[in-house]
């Protein structure tokens, strides 16, 4: 009886401590479990989206299906979402990056062309896999590098264009100068015609160098400018071309006004300006520059009484290299750079250029600036008064 008794006691305590070794092994699971669970909450609640929106790039996560998981803000805007599924240009690429899911290099970005709500872009796509059939698709907004890189090729196709005609005219008339050098009339006649080549080339030259330099993408350095002065320097540049094309040159308006930028670039966009109405006006007419303030911009005016400028290329006259009329253009020394360097310059300060035109009377082209006294700017010293020669003028035309 004793035996039955301790063989019964040992087998409930057996049975007990087995049965406690068994609950503390599935409470430790479950504790594992739970701590994963937790683990892995925690993690999505401040991982996977707060890491996809630090990225520099924008993202969608779509599952088997097709269905967007997640999606960055821009995603829809830039035409990658129709509704809540990837749109049909992307699908080839997530259905290759799902096939190379095991491949060891990471997967080639692709440039594809989309159109959303912000019309047509250049996205460079990268598809990554994930678990369960999902993928991660990175995306980034491509097409102001592809727009810059077709206007570089495009500037350079032109520039080379540009320089073969002055380059080949100094070549033959070099030539033809030492053919006859005997001939003291014939060079001197083609003498002539070789320094006017040789001007012309250099100015080609300047404009090409002036271009590139407001072009550069290089932030200016920023300070309060004259008007006044750089109106005075814009007017005593341009008179030389202006007397030998028997025109007269005024200036007038507001004057002690300022704004922020470069003078350097100021002063070049209105001398271009000059010197374009200087080419297109008539003999024994004027040209006029008009300071003036309002709705706090400072608006610089030059009216010339010239050719005017046709309806049908108003929209291109501010292209690089554009010309309308090529053998008027190249009577008058033209190289189609002037106005482009005058609308970046204006867009580099914040502002724009203004053109008003009517055919066989004249134009008004005007330079619209930030005014620095509106926004409470310290006035800079050494301030111009009136420039020079200068008269007021009356009303410089309408704008549109």
């Amino acid at each position: 009886m004793n035996h039955v008794t301790l063989l019964l006691v040992g087998l409930l305590i057996g049975v007990a401590i087995g049965g406690a070794l068994v609950f503390y092994a599935v409470h430790a699971a479950n504790s594992r479990e739970i701590h994963e669970r937790r683990r892995r909450a925690a993690a999505e609640k401040i991982g996977v989206e707060d890491v996809l929106r630090a990225l520099p790039l924008g993202s969608v996560i779509v599952d088997r299906r097709g269905e967007a998981l997640h999606a960055s803000p821009d995603a829809a805007s830039l035409g990658l979402l129709v509704g809540a599924r990837l749109r049909g240009e992307f699908t080839e690429i997530v259905a290759t990056a799902r096939a190379d899911a095991d491949a060891p290099f990471a997967p080639e970005a692709q440039v594809v062309p989309v159109r959303g709500e912000l019309g047509v872009r250049q996205l460079e796509v990268r598809a990554v896999p994930l678990d369960d059939g999902a993928v991660l698709v990175l995306f980034r907004d491509v097409t102001a590098e592809h727009q810059a890189e077709a206007l570089r090729q495009d500037f350079v196709a032109n520039v080379s264009h540009e320089l073969k005609t002055p380059v080949g005219a100094i070549r033959l008339l070099a030539e033809t100068i030492e053919t006859n050098a005997s001939d003291p009339e014939t060079v001197a006649h083609f003498s002539g015609r070789l320094a006017r080549e040789t001007e012309r080339l250099s100015e080609l030259v300047s404009q090409i160098m002036e271009l590139s330099r407001v072009t550069s993408g290089v932030a200016m350095e920023r300070e309060l400018v004259s008007v006044d002065q750089v109106v005075a320097e814009a007017l005593d540049r341009a008179r030389v071309g202006a007397v030998a094309r028997g025109v007269e040159l005024v200036g007038g308006g507001e004057t002690g006004l300022t704004v922020r930028g470069s003078e350097q670039m100021l002063v070049s966009a209105l001398r271009n300006l000059l010197d374009n109405a200087v080419r297109y006006s008539r003999e024994n007419t004027r040209v006029s520059v008009g300071v003036s303030r309002r709705d706090g911009n400072v608006e610089i005016a030059v009216v010339d009484a010239g050719i005017g400028v046709p309806p049908e290329i108003r929209g291109r006259i501010f292209e690089r290299f554009f010309r309308g009329d090529e053998a008027r253009t190249r009577d008058a020394g033209g190289n189609g750079l002037g106005l482009a360097i005058v609308k970046h310059a204006a867009a580099e300060h914040g502002g724009e250029v203004r053109l008003w035109s009517e055919v066989g009377r004249g134009s008004t082209f005007t330079l619209v600036i930030p005014d620095a006294g509106a926004r409470g700017d310290t006035q800079p010293t050494g301030v111009v008064g009136e420039t020079g020669e200068t008269q007021p003028i009356g009303v410089v035309g309408e704008e549109n």
